[in-house]
């Protein structure tokens, strides 16, 4: 976030307090004044998620000790969606080796374990084993991003009013999550949008999870307190910082400020 703000040539504050509030960032003018306020809204899985996959992780470490390269999808066929503690580990691992060892494997191939399930599913571009394993769905939609932008914005909107200086909150998210720039435009802007992360290699998972949503009577455009100036999606980089997409609030009381580039797109 902090790069691609600089990238555009602003100066950047990280976590000063100002008038005992505490902002992400704020920019700042050549004389260290603050002239926008930049919070980061970061979405990331439930706790409940994060620990149902702890596991899986945990056994494809162990895997990845096989020297055979080859793609294997592992599943449940309980429909349970945690993985396995170790002395279960330490056993699939040892049998799924004496099978791959004793047998003529080919793209298709599978196996079953007690309650687990493999399907060889790719050649591995590495040296060692490499294991799929079942992914949590997890839904998103555009009206719960919408109340915690509101939070964001509720917490310094008195701030950047009192400071006459924009504020912009940017959303980024952890990549398993189905966050894009679109549900960020439609939290923004009044409409429903629903996304979730697809569990690709879900064969003998289990149905796919749901969750209770309100449907719109209308989609009529939200309304947002003035001292918001924009709503942001970062898509963070890996080698490279990423680009923002922003989206300006139509009804602020004053315009963001930040300038198109490379890295900022401007909708």
């Amino acid at each position: 976030m902090a790069s691609i703000l600089q990238l555009v040539g602003l100066k950047l504050g990280y976590e000063r307090k100002i008038r005992g509030k505490t902002p992400d960032f704020v920019a700042l003018d050549a004389s260290n004044s603050p002239t926008q306020i930049i919070e980061v809204l970061n979405r990331r899985r439930p706790k409940s998620v994060d620990a149902a996959d702890r596991r899986w992780q945990e056994l494809c470490d162990r895997f990845r000790r096989i020297d055979i390269p080859w793609r294997v999808r592992v599943a449940r066929l309980s429909g349970d969606r945690t993985g396995p503690y170790a002395d279960v580990a330490i056993q699939l691992v040892r049998k799924t080796e004496n099978w791959l060892v004793s047998n003529p494997v080919a793209v298709g191939d599978g196996w079953a374990i007690d309650d687990y399930t493999f399907l060889v599913v790719a050649k591995s571009p590495g040296t060692q084993l490499e294991l799929l394993t079942p992914l949590e769905e997890v839904w998103v939609d555009s009206d719960t991003l919408a109340d915690e932008i509101r939070t964001k914005v509720s917490r310094y909107a008195g701030l950047a009013h009192q400071l006459g200086i924009p504020l912009i909150v940017v959303v980024g998210a952890d990549d398993t999550l189905a966050v894009t720039s679109d549900i960020v435009k439609s939290a923004l802007s009044g409409q429903l949008t629903l996304s979730v992360n697809l569990n690709i290699f879900g064969v003998g998972t289990g149905r796919s999870t749901s969750a209770p949503l309100k449907m719109h009577a209308t989609d009529a455009p939200r309304e947002w307190n003035p001292a918001l100036s924009a709503v942001g999606w970062l898509g963070a980089g890996v080698d490279e910082p990423g680009v923002i997409t922003l989206f300006a609030y139509d009804k602020s009381a004053r315009h963001h400020g930040i300038p198109a580039s490379r890295q900022v797109i401007l909708r």
